[in-house]
């Protein structure tokens, strides 16, 4: 079972699953309803029924039972088991992370596109004061998409609406501003071989 990672903070906890299995194993290991398995074969790819398949058996462990997962209008994960679940995937890893608050995660595996589309999500307020710059956006990115996914459907642009500052290695602070509406997060970074993993906390 390649569950290679199992981390519990004082106020999350979460999940990195290494995908080496088919879709037919993942699915007897999930033991599936025909919703779940229904949701899970819209993707077409095997590599995306893998991931999403892997990420749900990181949800069954962390609450020791099977975990039912759907989604709300906005299509984000819900699982009655838990106030707040998060998912994330990049090539042959998944995340899954479980919160009483609003969390999100984001994987990533590094790339040299990153460079190519910067112009689309950094902006002036975004801030790096410790990483090279091709770390500093892939981790950028990463923060953006961890906040995105607390917003529930909120009206969203990486480069307009939210701002990243970087004050530590393994820590940012983020900002949602849109209008009145201000939203600031804890961002908390981890390396995965070449795969950046970013954190994003609601605070107020």
């Amino acid at each position: 079972m390649p569950l290679i990672k199992f981390e519990k903070k004082s106020d999350y906890a979460y999940g990195i699953w290494k995908i080496t299995e088919s879709v037919k194993n993942l699915y007897n290991q999930l033991d599936l309803k025909k919703s779940e398995k229904d949701y899970i074969e819209k993707n077409h790819s095997n590599l995306k029924k893998k991931q999403s398949s892997a990420a749900k058996l990181i949800l069954n462990k962390l609450a020791n039972k099977k975990v039912h997962v759907s989604y709300n209008k906005n299509g984000a994960p819900i699982a009655s088991d838990f106030k707040n679940i998060s998912i994330s995937h990049s090539h042959k890893f998944s995340m899954a992370l479980i919160s009483d608050k609003p969390i999100g995660i984001d994987i990533q595996l590094r790339s040299k596109k990153i460079n190519i589309i910067q112009s689309k999500f950094i902006n002036q307020n975004d801030i790096n004061k410790y990483f090279e710059l091709d770390d500093f956006l892939h981790y950028t990115w990463c923060s953006k998409e961890a906040i995105y996914k607390t917003l529930n459907g909120l009206p969203c642009s990486f480069k307009k609406n939210i701002f990243i500052k970087n004050i530590a290695s393994s820590k940012s602070i983020g900002q949602y501003k849109k209008d009145k509406k201000i939203i600031n997060f804890e961002i908390y970074h981890e390396i995965l071989k070449d795969y950046f993993i970013s954190i994003a906390k609601k605070i107020s």
